[in-house]
């Protein structure tokens, strides 16, 4: 189908296709992300659940996390370790859960219910 839309409208086919494939991001802080690619549901504001296949850490601002200690940085990297280890994110108000498949591998309970939050950007055609 996309080859098709290739040929007869190739900006919409571009279009289509960053919509298809671009992540969902992880954000704990306002600092840095780690994108996850798949199928993402979102439910309200900062939450929702993907059943992603791989993902991408953007943890680059080690003046930031200089300034907060080792311990944020520490904390990054376990979540991203167990997101290595899942399949499937689910973030709620008061919850964030890693799976995988349909075994629960990681649970921690949320003090803000903005930290942290799963957000993926929404396209206009």
């Amino acid at each position: 189908m996309l080859e098709s839309l290739d040929y007869i409208d190739k900006e919409r086919s571009l279009i289509l296709k960053n919509y298809l494939t671009r992540p969902a991001s992880l954000y704990w802080t306002w600092a840095d992300r780690i994108l996850l690619y798949g199928d993402f549901k979102p439910y309200i504001l900062g939450t929702g659940e993907i059943k992603y296949h791989k993902i991408k850490p953007m943890i680059t601002s080690g003046t930031f996390y200089q300034k907060l200690g080792k311990k944020v940085l520490s904390q990054w990297k376990n979540i991203e370790k167990k997101l290595r280890q899942g399949n499937k994110l689910i973030i709620t108000n008061d919850l964030c859960t890693i799976y995988q498949d349909k075994k629960k591998i990681f649970e921690i309970k949320k003090n803000n219910k903005y930290i942290p939050v799963l957000v993926k950007p929404d396209i206009l055609f």
